[in-house]
């Protein structure tokens, strides 16, 4: 979408899309790929042709094509996955605690240091790992992908990886109490273009305001005064 930064080296290509953008991009071998705000890709010279192998580091919605004779191969610091042609998202934040695959539609393999083996995902089944520990779940895909349509979805998640997931949408340093990290909110936000109609809306659901200090914006539990 033209936001995105690329950088050519002799090893190879490095795809970025910065806080505050999303971008899409196709890759040599035709695969479209949507990064999320603050995540990279790098890729060698000869993608498509000598392997079809690359690394990722945030999040990325992948609709590969079909190449039986060489399989699609992402690697991030939690897992690998090996592809024919399919639909997925991988999140891999390294500054959150949680990362996770979900399948849309195809098959994919999914190897993961802890899980000491891989395992196959059908279609609306999510892999994550957190801290020591794996599981594989059902789940419907779309909730995990509708983040390049401007949609978050929210499924009793703490605040605290809300409020990492705003920051890095808006490009914007927002910051919170310790009291309230772990509020929890559900549903889907939309991520309108400004920042303060989305806080409006999460703060009619949990009990927090927010005020802005600066370029920052501090979030805070709300008082209720009777």
């Amino acid at each position: 979408q033209g936001n995105e930064t690329v950088k050519h080296t002799f090893a190879g290509m490095t795809v970025e899309a910065p806080l505050g953008a999303r971008t899409k991009l196709h890759l040599p071998d035709g695969t479209l790929v949507w990064l999320n705000a603050g995540s990279k890709i790098v890729y060698s010279q000869g993608f498509g042709v000598d392997d079809r192998k690359l690394s990722l580091e945030g999040e990325g919605y992948f609709e590969v094509t079909r190449n039986e004779k060489v399989p699609f191969e992402v690697k991030t610091k939690e897992v690998n996955l090996k592809v024919l042609g399919t639909k997925f998202n991988v999140s891999s934040y390294k500054e959150e605690a949680a990362h996770s695959v979900v399948l849309a539609q195809g098959k994919v393999k999914v190897y993961s240091d802890k899980l000491h083996m891989s395992t196959c995902l059908k279609p609306n089944e999510m892999f994550a790992t957190s801290k020591d520990s794996c599981y594989k779940t059902q789940v419907n895909a779309y909730n995990y992908i509708c983040w390049k349509n401007g949609l978050l979805y929210l499924e009793s998640q703490p605040l605290s990886t809300i409020i990492n997931k705003l920051s890095r949408h808006y490009a914007v340093n927002i910051k919170m109490e310790k009291d309230i990290y772990s509020l929890k909110c559900s549903g889907k936000i939309v991520l309108f273009e400004d920042l303060d109609i989305t806080l409006k809306n999460i703060s009619n659901v949990i009990p927090i305001t927010y005020t802005h200090k600066g370029n920052e914006i501090l979030i805070s539990k709300k008082i209720n005064i009777n």
